[in-house]
């Protein structure tokens, strides 16, 4: 009878349990060079939850405490939602908390600084609009300060002042019902048109802030080429006007155990044995002491994701 119920759950399990794509966060203290130097070895994963898995991770330094920020998507809800944890100096990862769950799809919690007030400029293409949240209690409490544009943009990113020639200027990569390329713009202020930078180019969607290293900026952009997030590269940005960029591949990072050019490099994870699981990536942020990245399965199967569909469909039923 016990055999006969186990055989009945896991057969469920292999038919239920498949997710089309499943995120995870993966961390490492700072120690020699960083990834953007070409060192990729040595990422521990952040193990995700029953209900969420994570991804877009950004880091924020606050009176000698290192907080991570990410998407959690909410199997439960069918969406993302934002939030937050504390990291130890060992990096590990303490308990996630939602700092910010709104009626649409979020992701990306793009955090910058501006006169002295923490902002944050979240994905969340299915309103219509790139609105600005101001933090109000740190690191949990966020408002609505301003909407930077009417438009469907994603992975809006600031420009650093040395970038750009006007203050308060951002980049986004629009996507509209007519025209599913991806398109970046610039966004010179609030209130402003966005304007066309590069057009139909797989290699535009931001990945993370941008980058100084040295004399060179750089910036982290998401490769779509075969897929979504199949890749990383860094872009070594040498001039940026109003209306054009000029940009050349600096270093493209690759998930791990796949072939490398010299121009490449591939993470490696502090246990091996998990790193055939990943065939993606699209995320990169560091802090003084850590650097975040974010690696994609394809087709998962999981007892997680099993259990996940068999709790939403409770919570629809009450």
């Amino acid at each position: 009878m016990i055999k006969a119920k186990l055989k009945s759950i896991y057969k469920s399990i292999r038919k239920t349990a498949i997710e089309k794509e499943m995120w995870q966060i993966a961390i490492r203290k700072r120690d020699g060079d960083t990834l953007f130097h070409g060192n990729g070895k040595g990422f521990r994963l952040i193990a995700n939850s029953v209900r969420y898995w994570r991804a877009d991770p950004f880091l924020y330094e606050k009176d000698g405490i290192t907080y991570l920020f990410a998407e959690l998507f909410d199997r439960f809800q069918d969406k993302g939602v934002l939030a937050v944890a504390k990291v130890r100096n060992s990096s590990r990862v303490g308990r996630f908390h939602v700092c910010l769950d709104l009626p649409f799809h979020l992701s990306y919690p793009c955090l910058f600084e501006r006169d002295g007030e923490l902002y944050m400029i979240p994905e969340g293409r299915q309103s219509g609009e790139i609105a600005i949240y101001r933090c109000v209690s740190f690191p949990l409490k966020w408002e609505k300060d301003s909407v930077l544009c009417h438009t469907t943009g994603v992975d809006t990113t600031p420009l650093p002042e040395e970038l750009c020639q006007h203050d308060f200027s951002f980049i986004t990569t629009i996507n509209t019902e007519k025209d599913h390329n991806n398109n970046l713009y610039l966004i010179n202020g609030a209130n402003t048109e966005p304007v066309l930078l590069k057009y139909n180019d797989t290699c535009s969607r931001c990945g993370g802030l941008f980058i100084n290293d040295g004399e060179m900026w750089l910036r982290v952009v998401q490769d779509d080429t075969e897929y979504y997030g199949c890749r990383l590269v860094f872009y070594n940005v040498k001039q940026l006007t109003d209306n054009a960029i000029d940009e050349t591949e600096y270093l493209a990072v690759l998930p791990p155990r796949r072939e490398c050019d010299k121009k490449e490099v591939s993470v490696s994870l502090n246990k091996p044995k998990d790193e055939h699981k990943f065939v993606g990536i699209h995320t990169y942020n560091y802090s003084g002491r850590f650097e975040v990245i974010d690696l994609v399965r394809h087709n998962s199967r999981t007892w997680k994701v099993w259990m996940a569909n068999k709790i939403r469909k409770m919570r629809k039923h009450e």
